[in-house]
């Protein structure tokens, strides 16, 4: 059951501060796969596309009209039904629950207006919040997909999760 005071709209030129506040925040950049403190110029930049990108679309989750989180939805390819997401609550002062609200919202985007048929989502293994999280909105790990990245100078493992929309729209 989704609560109804959660909202999710596509970004606008008007979130550009805020996200970056949110992502140079030390609890989201924790668990970025990049670590340094993103500058104005490569924020504008990654803006730029977000906004011309054709495989793509990138969202802002509001509560009761205040935006708490962000979900990204990249490599969208229409050919094969898949996708990537990523996703942050941005505001340290969410209400509890929020993100299952944005987890939900986010495939409901997925599966429902997107038509897609596959999401695929990735997180350090560390990230063990974000893995539990994955695992409740119905996600599994792929199956020999662990790949390995650099974090703070020391290689860290990867875990690759997915959820197919027959799994996600069947009745639980």
């Amino acid at each position: 059951m989704m609560n109804a005071d959660y909202s999710m709209r596509p970004l606008r030129r008007d979130d550009a501060a805020m996200l970056l506040q949110w992502r140079n925040s030390e609890r989201v950049r924790s668990m970025m796969f990049g670590d340094h403190v993103i500058t104005l110029k490569e924020h504008e930049a990654w803006l730029a596309r977000a906004f011309t990108s054709h495989d793509s679309r990138h969202y802002v989750v509001e509560y009761g009209g205040r935006p708490i989180g962000c979900v990204n939805i990249t490599a969208i390819d229409r050919n094969a039904g898949t996708c990537f997401a990523g996703y942050y609550l941005g505001d340290a002062d969410a209400p509890q629950g929020s993100g299952t609200a944005m987890g939900r919202l986010m495939l409901n985007e997925i599966f429902g207006s997107l038509g897609l048929q596959e999401v695929f989502a990735q997180a350090f293994a560390f990230n063990v919040r974000s893995l539990k999280f994955l695992q409740r909105l119905g996600f599994s790990e792929v199956p020999h997909a662990r790949t390995q990245r650099v974090k703070e100078g020391k290689l860290e493992d990867v875990c690759t999760m997915s959820l197919r929309r027959e799994s996600w729209e069947a009745p639980v």
